[in-house]
């Protein structure tokens, strides 16, 4: 009895409505003749078949219509809204803005072609890229290919996957967008879940401040890194101790921030910062600031004989300042892995009539400098324990 069971639940099973669509599924994406090969971007190796159906999607942004593509992916390529596909029989990328959580035997979505990747910086500095699709909204035919753009009155929209970096594009931001200069309008995250709408202006742009090293309006990118008290040491003995200082600078001026710190080959004390090297062979340090993203990889040979760890000298203090202002810069020794203002300086600049130092301090390794009135460059240096020291720093007006 219970085997006559078993054999009429098994044929129910099998003929049940979700069995029935998933056989259904694997045989049309066998036989379908809208079966295409889609591909992860920049992973080709990983491509898959799915179902490709021509379409168009109406949406409810100044009653624009949006060409897509309405695809049926199998679960496995592991696809989510956000993701960039490339498909190479149309050689060209898209990306997944939608899909439908009705259907449960394969993805149901909706793609965009995604014709260009943007570069952008955050208030820290940091450059981010990504795919993106560029939606006409209004007047002009927006054409990226041959990066043509007619109108100054133009407005686009880009369609991002969601992420910090894209949710912190905000009003008024500005950006360049092959060779245009447009800025940041509006936005919506409700247009599609999981993905950010971002709607541009093109704005004018002056030919003799906007490029691509800057900010339209000639605004400079925030230059930002991360900096190690070991960023000069390549070798080490073994059993050595070296304590790990990290700092983050904007513009050359340290903010606050905390680190995540991964190892390899050497060991470390949270508590003191302090690094161990217990066998011969490569140390490695991974760095990541959590205020910026950014990631500092540190590479240590470790051997057995005694090796000299370099001296080494720094000037830090603002890299733009200006007129009619005074700055204060400081020498640091670092030795060991341990900074410290150094002792013994002897400071001079290039141009008296540019600015002049005011005070110095040695116990403190300062040195104070008042920028005169005009606008120009400064090369500051100091000369201490046989090393020549020069910092260039840019005298801008006050407002």
């Amino acid at each position: 009895m219970s085997d006559s069971f078993e054999i009429y639940k098994a044929r129910a099973q099998k003929s049940s409505v979700f069995e029935l669509k998933d056989r259904t599924f694997r045989y049309r994406l066998e036989n379908d003749y809208n079966v295409e090969i889609l591909a992860p971007y920049a992973n080709v190796q990983n491509a898959f078949k799915a179902i490709v159906n021509m379409s168009t999607y109406n949406y409810s942004i100044e009653s624009r219509i949006l060409d897509y593509q309405k695809v049926d992916i199998p679960f496995e390529a592991d696809v989510k809204v956000g993701d960039v596909l490339y498909w190479p029989r149309m050689k060209k990328n898209y990306i997944v803005f939608a899909d439908r959580d009705t259907e449960k035997n394969y993805l149901l979505c909706y793609m965009s072609a995604a014709d260009y990747e943007i570069t952008w910086r955050d208030k820290n500095g940091v450059e981010h890229k990504q795919i993106a699709s560029f939606l006409q909204t209004a007047k002009e035919n927006i054409v990226t290919s041959s990066q043509q753009y007619d109108y100054l009155d133009a407005s686009m929209q880009l369609l991002l996957k969601s992420t910090p970096a894209t949710d912190a594009l905000t009003y008024y931001d500005r950006i360049f967008i092959a060779g245009k200069n447009w800025k940041v309008v509006g936005r919506s995250i409700n247009t599609f879940p999981g993905m950010v709408a971002i709607y541009l202006k093109e704005v004018p742009k002056n030919e003799f401040v906007d490029n691509d090293k800057t900010l339209p309006d000639g605004t400079e990118y925030n230059s930002t890194k991360v900096i190690t008290s070991l960023d000069d040491v390549k070798e080490v003995t073994v059993g050595k101790n070296l304590v790990l200082q990290v700092g983050t600078l904007v513009n050359g001026n340290s903010i606050y921030d905390t680190y995540k710190v991964t190892t390899e080959g050497c060991a470390l004390d949270y508590s003191t910062n302090t690094l161990t090297f217990p066998t011969r062979g490569t140390a490695n340090i991974t760095i990541t600031s959590h205020q910026t993203g950014l990631v500092k990889n540190l590479t240590i040979t470790v051997k057995s004989e005694e090796v000299a760890i370099p001296v080494t000298y720094s000037i830090e203090g603002k890299e733009n300042v200006k007129v009619t202002l005074t700055y204060t810069y400081t020498v640091y020794k670092n030795v060991d892995g341990k900074k410290e203002p150094a002792k013994g300086a002897s400071w001079s600049v290039n141009d008296s009539n540019v600015a002049l130092i005011s005070e110095t301090k040695d116990e403190t390794g300062e040195c104070k400098v008042h920028m005169g009135a005009e606008p120009g460059v400064l090369h500051l240096f100091c000369d201490i324990d046989g090393n020549h020291l020069e910092k260039v720093i840019t005298i801008d007006t006050l407002y």
